[in-house]
């Protein structure tokens, strides 16, 4: 390894509290060479260093996630390094394990702006996140892109958001789809179990107005049964309901007692669940009621299902009580994705999962950004994020070639291994979008099915 490539290797895992400081090992770099010259050895010019920041799970439940994410963006890092960097000096990864931290993901955000000092972020959030958590990163220039996190910015807070970005469908854009999907199975009735914070009640309110469109019917129980969870009291939306456990007198069996009558009158449950309350609601539920009713689960419960630990976090000797929960996730398949793919899986050290296009993809368009500014510094990098993104300009699918056509002075529309990237002002993704149906079978492994295009006049917010 050249003196110039070994600066670019010194990545550090950072771990606020229970966070350790470590060394990313440089092994893990052996697997991004290519024989296409675009990934040939370039020097690199001694240049401020493009610092990414990551917020991941590297470690804890949701390790099976943050594995492959963080495994891309190692693989993005040193594919960039090798094709000339970015402004001709090379790019690091500061890497924030919040493996353990239930408190959100503000302190990560504030370590790594405040603290580190990076210039952008991408952050694998375990839940949706609200635009106050947003600004800590926006409101200082730094750009922030998830490859998974699910969440519908307020109206009056989009015009603050300039340089956010979300790679997958927000929990309204989620509900829209699986109420096609539910449709489209025949599920006529449908009953839902949401949690009572604003991304709850915007998945709720979503999924019925679609799913009624839709010439289906929502089989609504009276006292409502929204479960509170961790993060309710502080985003209310104002609206009234009687959630679970909204008195002392309610125990979880009651809790339980009434949402299994109420799926007997259903043919689908359909659940939008983040926290532990919420899945030990349904898990309980269907162990009363097994094989009821279908259910449909969206990302977020998605998001423990993959890898060899799926759902034995409750319980390593429980059986898979979710067996059979059908959900959508993002299903491109094209030739970006699966040199993505095969280059992951060609190397022990790295980890191939079903969020790692998104997790590449929003890495390289913070690279496309940077070198589009013409410097790595916060503020050009925010303001050319979504011109390197969005039409017009010449389509390219691999960030070298991307990097090499902007170095010429060419504008580019970024198309990556998750298919098309196209932000809207929000953030959001704006194009139609191919999304494969996955099941969990008994055995805790996912067993993929056909594939269904959402239309982007389908996904309106």
């Amino acid at each position: 390894m050249t003196q110039s490539r070994s600066q670019a290797v010194a990545t550090g895992v950072l771990r606020s509290g229970r966070h350790l400081l470590t060394l990313v090992l440089a092994g893990w770099l052996t697997a991004c060479q290519s024989p296409n010259p675009l990934f040939a050895d370039q020097p690199l010019q001694t240049g401020e260093t493009l610092k990414l920041g990551v917020i991941v799970s590297e470690t804890g439940p949701y390790a099976a996630v943050g594995v492959p994410i963080l495994s891309a963006l190692l693989l993005l890092r040193d594919t960039v390094n090798a094709c000339g960097g970015v402004n001709r000096a090379p790019i690091s990864l500061v890497i924030y394990d919040n493996g353990g931290d239930r408190d959100g993901p503000a302190a990560g955000l504030r370590y790594l702006v405040n603290d580190v000092g990076v210039h952008a972020i991408v952050a694998a959030f375990k839940a949706p996140v609200e635009a106050d958590e947003l600004a800590i990163a926006l409101d200082k220039n730094v750009s922030l892109l998830s490859p998974t996190t699910s969440t519908t910015v307020q109206p009056q807070r989009r015009s603050s958001l300039k340089g956010w970005g979300q790679l997958s469908l927000t929990e309204t854009q989620q509900a829209q789809a699986l109420a096609k999907l539910a449709i489209a199975r025949q599920w006529q009735r449908a009953a839902l179990l949401v949690s009572d914070a604003d991304h709850g009640q915007r998945f709720k309110r979503a999924f019925t107005r679609t799913f009624e469109a839709l010439g289906g019917s929502i089989v609504v129980p009276s006292p409502s049964i929204d479960y509170s969870d961790s993060r309710s009291a502080a985003s209310r939306t104002g609206t009234p309901s009687t959630p679970f456990a909204s008195s002392p007198e309610q125990t979880e069996a009651a809790e339980v007692a009434r949402l299994t009558a109420l799926i007997r009158n259903t043919d689908v449950l359909v659940a939008s669940l983040h926290d532990r309350r919420g899945y030990r609601l349904l898990k309980s539920t269907l162990q009363q009621a097994p094989g009821s009713v279908p259910v449909l689960l969206t990302h977020s419960a998605a998001l423990p299902l993959f890898g060899e630990s799926r759902w034995r976090r409750f319980s390593a000797d429980e059986p898979y009580s979710l067996s059979g929960a059908t959900g959508l996730l993002p299903g491109e398949d094209s030739d970006s994705l699966r040199s993505l793919r095969a280059r992951l899986e060609s190397d022990d050290a790295l980890k191939w999962g079903e969020y790692a296009p998104q997790a590449w993809d929003a890495g390289a368009l913070i690279v496309l950004a940077a070198q589009a500014a013409g410097r790595n510094g916060r503020p050009g990098i925010q303001t050319e994020l979504k011109h390197v993104a969005n039409p017009p300009g010449v389509a390219v699918t691999q960030v070298c070639e991307g990097l090499a056509q902007l170095r010429k002075g060419a504008m580019i529309n970024y198309q990556g291994a998750s298919g098309r990237v196209d932000l809207g002002s929000d953030g959001q993704l704006v194009v139609n979008a191919r999304y494969r149906i996955w099941q969990l079978l008994e055995s805790g492994r996912l067993r993929w099915g056909d594939s269904i295009m959402l239309k982007q006049s389908e996904l309106s917010e």
